[in-house]
């Protein structure tokens, strides 16, 4: 899964992880960067893993449809190197299953006056 996730980090048509029904001008954005916690190698008793996204900005369910990628990894029904393909596809057929919402939490948003305003204090 992190192997995968690096894949993903970058600007990249992410066309592939919207949903249907979601008409923008373009599918383009940067993800800055992607990672777990814990991070490291997993001790044997870890029941849970957060993953947090950063980046630009996000199509309808991106992260959900992102994290399917990652869960399909971590299962072994995709090689890593597999999501390169899946993203310039640009086909959500070729992208494994949206993951469920359950579990799933959005915790912050920064928007871009936000940034500007931490950087001037």
């Amino acid at each position: 899964m992190d192997e995968a996730s690096q894949y993903l980090t970058g600007t990249h048509d992410f066309a592939s992880f919207r949903n249907t029904g979601t008409d923008l001008h373009t599918t383009i954005r940067t993800i800055h960067t992607i990672f777990r916690t814990p991070a490291g190698v997993l001790p044997p008793d870890c029941l849970e893993l957060t993953w947090t996204f950063e980046a630009n900005g996000f199509l309808k369910q991106m992260v959900r449809n992102l994290m399917g990628l990652l869960v399909a990894t971590g299962q072994g029904r995709l090689e890593p190197s597999e999501v390169l393909a899946i993203l310039h596809s640009r086909d959500r057929r070729k992208a494994p299953q949206t993951a469920p919402a359950c579990g799933l939490t959005m915790k912050r948003v920064w928007y871009a006056e936000d940034l500007l305003e931490s950087q001037d204090s």
